[in-house]
């Protein structure tokens, strides 16, 4: 398995709003753009195409074989991690890099390597990365009639398989807190590496 990491190393004081944070939308066509703007017509959905995220000029952007994916939703994008598990390539992007406090930071896709399609599957406060697939930590505000100061926000954890099936819902809820100690500092965590890692 192949770990791309590129991200940059700053401080944001933005904290995203919880509607829609574990929304599923439906599976997007790709978008392949070259240097000179056109659109590709023909793909070749025999091969596995080379996924990764690069930090270009004006932002960090997905790619495929060098051109890019456009993916739902990436603006605000700061950093961004792929990692690759069967057919497919997740990648996620990271809104808050740095953060202090409560946060839903990380959106995450699926891209399939042979056919591009790519599926816009959520926003989370924390990921977890293994062989046989991911977790999710997914908020709930238990007391939503407060205003915002007073909320208090509770997670509890999804599991999913290398395909992004879920495998399995534990209902317990737990703490902010206790989501740092369960998933790292960094909160995303793929075989004990940070997303801030700077690895080609």
């Amino acid at each position: 398995m192949k770990n791309t990491f590129v991200g940059m190393m700053v401080l944001v004081g933005i904290t995203m709003m919880m509607a829609g944070c574990s929304e599923k939308r439906a599976v997007h066509d790709v978008v392949k753009e070259d240097v000179a703007g056109s659109t590709p017509s023909v793909r070749d959905i025999s091969v596995a195409h080379k996924i990764y995220v690069q930090r270009d000029s004006d932002g960090i952007y997905c790619y495929a074989d060098g051109l890019k994916i456009d993916l739902p939703d990436w603006q605000g994008v700061l950093a961004a991690a792929t990692y690759e598990m069967g057919n497919y390539v997740y990648v996620v992007g990271d809104q808050c890099p740095g953060g202090n406090g409560f946060t839903i930071r990380f959106a995450l896709y699926q891209v399939h390597k042979y056919s591009l399609a790519i599926k816009d599957i959520g926003t989370y406060p924390a990921i977890h990365f293994d062989k046989n697939g991911y977790r999710v930590a997914v908020p709930r505000v238990k007391n939503p009639e407060a205003d915002w100061a007073n909320q208090v926000i509770v997670m509890h954890d999804e599991y999913y398989d290398t395909d992004g099936k879920q495998t399995r819902k534990d209902n317990r809820e737990y703490s902010y807190e206790e989501m740092e100690k369960k998933y790292g500092k960094d909160l995303l965590n793929v075989h004990g590496l940070s997303m801030y890692d700077n690895n080609e």
